[in-house]
C-alpha cells in the first residue's frame, strides 16, 4: 500500500516535470518564433549599417555604397519594420546619384517610408521636416506648409535640423501662417548664432540667392559678424 502510494506521487512529480519542460519549450518555440524576423531583419540590414551611419555623419557616400544602404533596408524592411531602417531608406532614396535629379519614384518611395514611420512615431521633427521637403519637391505646397509647421511643433528648431527648417521655410515663405514665419526667423537667428565664419556666409548667400538678404539684415541685425559676413559676400 506505502509503495502503491509512493508510486502515485512519484509518478505525479514526473509529469510535472515533464508538463514543466513542455511549457518552457513551447515558450522558448513561441520566443524564437518572435525573434526570427528581427534576427533575418537585422542579418539583411548588417552590410549597410556602416554606410548608413557614414550618411548620419554627413561622410561623403558614394553611389555604389549609397544603393547597398537602399538595398540592404529594403531587404530588411521586408522580414521586419524597424522605424531606424525606414528612417534610413527614406533618407537613401533622395540623396542624388550621378550628378542627376533624384526621380520622382524616388521621391514617393520616400514619401511612403516617411509616412509609414510617422504611423510609428508620430512625435519625430526629423520625419515630419523630412515630409514637408518631399512634398515640396512635389509641388504640394499645402501639405508642405503643415507638415513644416508639425516640424516646428515636434521641435524640428535644433543643430541637425535648422538647416532643413531654413531650406523648406524660405521656399515656402509666401504661404507660411505668421507662427511658422516667426518660427522660421528663429532658426535663423540660432543658425547664426551656432555657425562659424564660413556657415554664417554660406546661410546669407542663401538669403541672397533667394531674394531675403534684406530680410535676413533685420532679423540678424542686433547679432555679432553680421557686417563681416555681408562684406565677405
Amino acid at each position: 500500500m506505502v509503495s502503491t502510494i509512493r508510486t502515485e506521487r512519484g509518478g505525479g512529480r514526473d509529469i510535472r516535470r515533464l508538463a514543466a519542460a513542455a511549457g518552457g519549450l513551447l515558450a522558448g518555440c513561441c520566443l524564437l518564433a518572435l525573434a526570427g524576423p528581427i534576427v533575418a531583419g537585422a542579418a539583411a540590414a548588417l552590410p549597410g549599417d556602416m554606410i548608413a551611419r557614414d550618411l548620419r555623419q554627413r561622410a561623403a557616400v558614394d553611389d555604389e555604397r549609397l544603393l547597398t544602404l537602399i538595398s540592404t533596408r529594403s531587404r530588411a524592411l521586408e522580414r521586419y519594420g524597424a522605424l531606424e531602417w525606414r528612417r534610413e531608406l527614406a533618407t537613401a532614396s533622395v540623396v542624388p546619384r550621378g550628378g542627376k535629379p533624384v526621380e520622382p519614384a524616388a521621391v514617393e518611395r520616400s514619401v511612403t517610408q516617411t509616412r509609414t514611420a510617422l504611423e510609428e512615431g508620430p512625435a519625430s521633427p526629423q520625419d515630419w521636416l523630412r515630409l514637408a521637403i518631399l512634398e515640396t519637391r512635389l509641388g504640394n505646397r499645402p501639405a508642405a506648409v503643415g507638415h513644416l509647421s508639425t516640424a516646428l511643433l515636434t521641435g524640428a528648431d535644433m543643430p541637425r535640423l535648422r538647416w532643413g527648417v531654413l531650406e523648406v521655410g524660405f521656399e515656402l515663405w509666401r504661404d507660411l501662417p505668421g507662427e511658422t514665419r516667426v518660427a522660421t526667423l528663429v532658426a535663423l537667428r540660432h543658425a547664426w548664432q551656432a555657425g562659424d565664419r564660413n556657415e554664417r556666409r554660406s546661410l546669407l548667400g542663401g538669403m541672397r540667392d533667394r531674394g531675403f538678404l534684406p530680410l535676413a539684415r533685420m532679423v540678424l541685425a542686433q547679432e555679432d559678424g553680421l557686417q563681416e559676413a555681408l562684406d565677405r559676400l
